[in-house]
Formats: structure tokens, sequence, C-alpha cells
């Protein structure tokens, strides 16, 4: 099933897509393909192929005017997500993906700059991503088609700069552009939920990313969150991540991060030290990664981020409480939200400030997910203070939350209506 949405603001038509699969050949994973996303393509007139493909976007740098590739077509990095068909004129139509930066165009016929709907010369062009497309996946995309000249084009593009370009890549729902590289021997389990998990049974398991474009100084580490699950781990278990820079075409051994890690079938957030390695300089263009060097019949390894930053978990405050001498309280709701891990993934632990009142033993913390709830048992025949402090942690950050439970005399008339 396919779904569109179509909103007209001034010269922009802003574009969302929803494919909906529901085949029935369930039990083969193909391998992952150029996907048209979309193709765009023009009448004779708009014969003049433009875009970013140099290393500085966002800059204003000077734009290329793209060959008249007749197809199969010419591939480009668009470092700026946008390319634009125009006239002699320049004008035309622009088609910016917002997280696309490869792209393919060009022109097809012997008249360029004439003919109509009904003529064969076409200018084409398309934003790109390589996607492995499930029999059960539903798959989104939006994108911008904008209408003038080509200066008014990418102004609107440099005034609406979309997503940050620094890599944050959370396995939640979907892969984020990522994909097994299957001729390698490397599968996965399928549309994630809450992570990706990666069949690495193959002498060398590999996972490629989307053609990327953010500056190298801009992005110091990576950070990884991942469990290994591995029958008989290598001696020293590693992963790699490789990278390519400057569009330059290609992975080098020269151009490679690693970081050991531990194959306890339990989640980690590991650092990629990049900013170490003097290779990691310029526009970063691609990446790959290796999530361990080897593996045997039935390992896989969980990912369910790499990203660029890990911000400490987050704990709602629960306000103050208080509650009669010899019953408990609660539960007493509060959230907690992650960047990197899946919530369950988390260590949550919850103390008092007075065990004589209140005893660790005695705090119950419930839930699962972002929903969590904490319940309050105190000591028998005994009033005061505490403070009840929650605490989460990633395993790398941690947040603490505190809230003061006061065990009151059940006949207090608190409220001064002259009721216990």
């Amino acid at each position: 099933r396919f779904e569109q949405w179509i909103r007209l603001e001034g010269n922009v038509a802003h574009v969302r897509n929803r494919l909906t699969n529901a085949r029935t050949d369930a039990t083969e994973q193909f391998r992952a393909r150029d996907q048209e996303l979309p193709a765009v393509y023009t009448v004779g007139k708009f014969h003049r192929l433009f875009s970013y493909t140099g290393t500085a976007p966002f800059t204003g740098d000077a734009l290329t005017e793209l060959p008249k590739a007749p197809p199969p077509w010419a591939y480009f990095r668009a470092t700026e997500n946008w390319a634009a068909l125009v006239d002699d004129d320049l004008r035309g139509v622009g088609i910016r993906h917002p997280d696309a930066v490869r792209f393919i165009g060009g022109y097809s016929g012997s008249n360029p700059g004439t003919g109509g709907p009904l003529d064969f010369d076409t200018g084409y062009v398309s934003p790109l991503h390589i996607e492995l497309i499930d029999h059960d996946i539903v798959y989104e995309y939006e994108y911008q088609l904008i209408v003038g000249h080509l200066d008014e084009i990418r102004q609107w593009i440099y005034d609406n700069p979309g997503p940050d370009r620094k890599p944050h890549y959370r396995f939640a729902s979907d892969r984020q552009h990522w994909y097994p590289h299957i001729p390698s021997g490397t599968t996965d389990a399928g549309v994630p939920d809450d992570f990706l998990r990666v069949h690495v049974d193959s002498n060398d398991p590999i996972l490629f990313g989307p053609n990327c474009a953010f500056r190298a100084e801009e992005v110091p580490q990576l950070f990884m969150a991942a469990r290994h699950h591995l029958a008989d781990p290598p001696a020293t278990p590693r992963a790699f991540l490789f990278w390519e820079t400057d569009n330059a075409g290609a992975f080098s051994e020269t151009r490679i991060g690693n970081v050991v890690v531990n194959p306890d079938d339990q989640w980690h957030i590991y650092n990629f030290n990049l900013s170490a390695s003097p290779a990691w300089q310029g526009l970063i263009s691609w990446l790959r990664l290796d999530p361990i060097q080897t593996g045997q019949a039935g390992d896989y390894v969980d990912i369910s981020a790499l990203s660029h930053k890990n911000d400490p978990p987050q704990i709602t405050p629960i306000g103050d409480q208080s509650i009669p001498e010899n019953t408990s309280g609660g539960p007493f709701p509060f959230s907690i939200d992650e960047d990197l891990l899946p919530l369950d993934a988390l260590s949550l632990t919850a103390s008092s400030s007075n065990t004589t009142l209140v005893p660790n033993a005695n705090l119950t913390l419930g839930g699962s997910g972002s929903e969590r709830s904490l319940s309050v048992t105190p000591a028998p025949d005994i009033r005061g203070t505490t403070t009840i402090t929650i605490t989460v942690s990633d395993g790398v950050e941690t947040t603490e939350e505190s809230f003061q439970l006061t065990v009151i005399d059940p006949d207090s008339d608190l409220d001064g209506d002259g009721l216990p």
C-alpha cells in the first residue's frame, strides 16, 4: 500500500510518503538496493542539473552543474541534500531530501531546452538511499519540491536546513538507512524493535551506513550502544569503525577506529575516540561498522544506537510526599528517558537517607519502559523525614532525582480543617 500526503506552502510542496508491505515471501532477506526517494522528471525545457557537490556544505561555496548524462544516469554526492533541474534562465524545480546525500540524475534526449510533456526529452534527478525492504516493513520518508530561480531554491534550503547532520542513529523502529552486507554473510533479524539485531556468523560481519556529510572536528567521538552474544569470542573482541572522507568513494585500512567490546550478553555503551586518529579530518562522507572481527553459528550483536553524543538519562521529578504512620505510600509515578539504550537496559535504583525510618529494602520500583513508579513502606511505629533518591544510569552517565518523604501522626490536622 502506498500513501502520500502533500502540503503546499508558497513555492514549496512538502510531501510525505509511506510504503506498507504485506508480502508473503518472508523467509529470505534480499540485498539492500537503491531506492528513488523520489524520482523527479521534468520536461526537456528544464535540462540543466545543479547541486552542491563539494566538501564545504552550507558555506555558500560554488554550485556544480552536472553533465547531461543519459541513462544509466550519473551518481553524485549532494552534500547539502538537494539538487535542481532548471532552464536556461536558471528557473525550475529543486528536490530536497533532508537526510539523503547520494543522488542520481541527468538528461535524456537530443533537443535540450525544448519539449513539453508529450515529448521524449526529459530531465531526471533522484535522491537515493540504499535500503533493505523487508516483507513486512512500514517505510516512510519526506521531501520538498521548491519551485523558483536556482538562487531562491538554494536560499530556501539554507533557511530550512533540516536535521542536525552530525551522526545520531537510534535503531528504535527502523534501520536509519543502515544495511547489512549480505554478500559477506551478514544479515539482520528484520525491522528493529528498540534495537537492530545483526547476525554475525561470518568471517567479516559488515554494516554499511548511509552517505553523510559532517565535519570531523565537530564529532570527536562516536558512541555505540550494543550487546554482544558470542559463543566463542575472539581473544580480544573488538568492534571496528571505518570512514570515508571527502566523498573519496571507498574505505581504507588507514581510516579505522576500534574499541574492545564485552561479550557478556549485556548492554554496554562504547566510545570510539575518533579525534585520536590523524586520519579523522575533513568531511566525513560514509561510515561502516564491523560489530566484531568474526563470529560463529548463532552469534549476534544487538545495536540500539550509534551517536556523536551520550546525554545523561532523564527522570521526571516526584514532588514531596507525606503519609501517615503505619501506612504505605505510592505507587508514586515518574518517567525515564534515554538517548542510546533501550529503556529496560538502564540501571534504576532507589535509596533512603534515613534507613531507620524507611529501609532501602522497603523501596519498591515498578513499571517498565518509560513509565515507572516507586512504592514506599516505612518501618512500623515511627515518624520522621527522609530524602528518597532515585538513580538511573546507562553505565556511563548517571542522573538522580530526590524528594522528601514525611511520615506523620495519623491524627495530625495538616490542612487545619479540624479533622485528622
